[in-house]
């Protein structure tokens, strides 16, 4: 968010940027979801409702991941959701694998929760994971920012350490349409008794700005606990975004329709910067390499700031993923494919002149 503020700033004064920092769709609405808002106001859906959201959502999300409607809680996005149940977990551990959306370092800080985190890009990290000692792991499936997907023996094996200690596996899911090959397999531990899902609108959809996502929830204490939160903070997430998305599997054209461009930018950045190859993603926004790929030999805060300045190119140091990811840049790739265009040619240049 800073880099893309630095950005915006930039452009005010005239210069050219291209931003590839940050992780929000640049689709419109759609025209369906639009209708559904206008809709919710003319139908009333403008008033109160309930903490834990509104009952059609509720239901709908919960047919979609075949489970009861009653263990479906809505917020303000995975954030607000993730925040409001590590607030009932003082004093806990949670172990992050990292690279990582910093945001799970924040919201641990915020709830007084012990962050503990692993590098995923260590060969012995599974080994690490099973010697550690935690109460929640949590882990984002596709990830943010490299786009992993876990394998089968992966997802076995974290499942495997979860029962063993006792663990609760926290699964943010907001990447989840964003698959462009190979396999989910978290959804195989769905109806375990120890996972909680979160999810939302954000990224599948389009309609970051309109602040709904939700968590799955297999504890009626954890359930209930979070819900007296909710009406004693927010009161209750906005209704008229509530009604529109309560019409999401209805929408799914327009998801797959964001899939396959986005498909298509990811694969136009290798074609052009064929050193990236190897980094392309098999899921999400990003692609997240070494500099040392791509022959720079900066430090991944020096190399960001000196290709915006030269180049008017926003990326983002990796370092903001975890430890050990200094040397790191993130690239979004869900942007206008002109604008993607402009700022692939833009990286190209860069990286020739410093050869």
């Amino acid at each position: 968010m800073e880099v893309s503020k630095l950005a915006k700033e930039m452009a005010a004064y005239g210069k050219e940027i291209v931003n590839m920092s940050v992780g929000d769709t640049h689709f419109p609405l759609s025209a369906f979801l639009q209708g559904k808002i206008i809709k919710a106001c003319e139908n009333g859906y403008t008033h109160y409702d309930k903490a834990s959201g509104l009952d059609q959502l509720r239901d709908r999300i919960a047919q979609s991941y075949h489970v009861n409607s009653a263990q479906v809680i809505i917020g303000n996005g995975v954030k607000n959701i993730l925040y409001n149940y590590l607030l009932t977990k003082p004093g806990k551990s949670v172990c992050i694998l990292e690279p990582a959306w910093l945001g799970y370092k924040g919201i641990c800080h915020l709830t007084d929760t012990e962050a503990i985190t692993i590098n995923i890009y260590e060969n012995n990290w599974l080994d690490q994971l099973k010697k550690l000692k935690f109460e929640y792991l949590i882990l984002c499936a596709p990830n943010n920012p490299d786009g992993k997907l876990y394998s089968e023996k992966e997802v076995n094996t974290i499942k495997s350490i979860c029962t063993e200690k006792g663990v609760t596996l926290i699964l943010d899911e907001i990447y989840k349409d964003y698959i462009y090959e190979g396999q989910h397999h978290f959804k195989n531990l769905y109806s375990n008794s120890n996972t909680i899902i979160l999810n939302g609108f954000s990224k599948s959809h389009a309609a970051t700005g309109l602040r709904i996502g939700y968590g799955i929830f297999k504890d009626d204490q954890d359930l209930d606990l979070i819900n007296r939160i909710q009406q004693n903070t927010f009161t209750c997430s906005n209704t008229i975004s509530q009604y529109a998305l309560s019409f999401f599997q209805e929408n799914m054209e327009y998801v797959e329709s964001y899939k396959n461009y986005y498909q298509n930018n990811r694969d136009h950045i290798s074609e052009i910067i064929p050193e990236l190859t190897k980094h392309k993603p098999a899921s999400g926004f990003y692609y997240f390499f070494p500099l040392n790929d791509i022959g720079i030999n900066l430090s991944a805060q020096e190399f960001c700031k000196d290709i915006l300045n030269q180049k008017g190119l926003a990326l983002i140091p990796g370092e903001s993923y975890g430890s050990g990811f200094e040397n790191y840049v993130r690239l979004s790739f869900c942007i206008d494919n002109h604008e993607l265009q402009k700022g692939i040619c833009k990286f190209r240049e860069y990286i020739d002149e410093h050869e």
